[in-house]
């Protein structure tokens, strides 16, 4: 070997153990990534869960939920997470029957299996957790469903003790007392909630509904209603019915035709919401 020569004793250059040193490194880089890649798709966790139920994939969500239960045990946000679950399926059950056996009895208009193990996982959730806000409005919203107002009314109420400014407690409060008879109660919790949340299209139309239907004040029902349509809720089921029903109004009522501008009137449902659109059209 000559002096200088840059090779091992092995006769290996130093370029050649450089680069199988980087090749070597890059192999096990690699491998970690897939191995994380894997264990993330076999350990999912409450986010991914979470993710799943804002797409509308339920079943999915609780199937993953039967795994994550393995490093969660039976923790609050978990068992909050199945009730989320269950109740979004009783009440995708009902819109697929088109609401058919909904309200047959009177003593518990949502009546079903998925219903029952909803209620049973946002008890045991709020068991853990009294401040859980989130599971004390799902089990609100429930027993809404259900027509037992007072019992929502308190769960509702218990959100509110925890964070006063929780929009969906406001509005759902609103929705009871509304149906309770209390509209001056109702009209503040919904006004409220707009407070707090100004382009909320969910609060605009409730406000619509109770000013159209029981406080019979046309003029601030049609303000409402415009409002809402402006916006332009694409996935709302009921923008079709408030646009019919704001047309009739301003029919009836021209006198209070309102100052703001109508944008709605040129535009059309588009994209997700047109099929969404046409089932409201075909269910009504």
């Amino acid at each position: 070997m000559k002096s200088g020569d840059p090779k091992s004793k092995r006769g290996l250059s130093f370029p050649v153990i450089v680069i199988s040193g980087v090749t070597a490194a890059f192999f096990l880089m690699l491998t970690f990534i897939v191995l994380r890649y894997l264990f993330t798709q076999w350990s999912p966790s409450l986010e991914q869960v979470e993710a799943l139920l804002s797409k509308g994939k339920y079943a999915e969500a609780l199937g993953q939920l039967e795994r994550v239960e393995e490093n969660y045990k039976k923790s609050a946000p978990l068992l909050t997470l199945k009730g989320s679950a269950w109740l979004s399926l009783a009440i995708k059950k009902e819109q697929r029957s088109r609401w058919k056996e909904y309200g047959k009895d009177d003593r518990e208009w949502l009546k079903s299996i998925e219903a029952d193990k909803a209620e049973k996982y946002l008890k045991q959730a709020i068991d853990l957790d009294q401040q859980n806000s989130q599971a004390h409005l799902l089990l609100g919203i429930l027993y809404m469903e259900k027509g037992w107002f007072s019992t929502a009314e308190t769960e509702f109420l218990a959100v509110l003790h925890n964070n006063k400014d929780h929009v969906e407690a406001r509005r759902h409060l609103g929705i009871i007392y509304t149906e309770t008879g209390r509209y001056d109660l109702s009209e503040k919790e919904l006004t409220y909630a707009l407070m707090l949340d100004p382009e909320n299209t969910s609060v605009m139309k409730n406000l619509c509904w109770l000013y159209r239907y029981y406080l019979d004040k046309p003029d601030s029902a049609i303000v409402w209603a415009n409002r809402y349509l402006n916006m332009n809720p694409q996935n709302d089921l009921d923008i079709n019915f408030v646009r019919k029903e704001l047309l009739n109004m301003l029919n009836r009522y021209p006198e209070f035709s309102p100052q703001e501008p109508m944008t709605w009137k040129k535009s059309t449902v588009q994209g997700r919401g047109l099929e969404k659109y046409r089932k409201a059209s075909s269910s009504r």
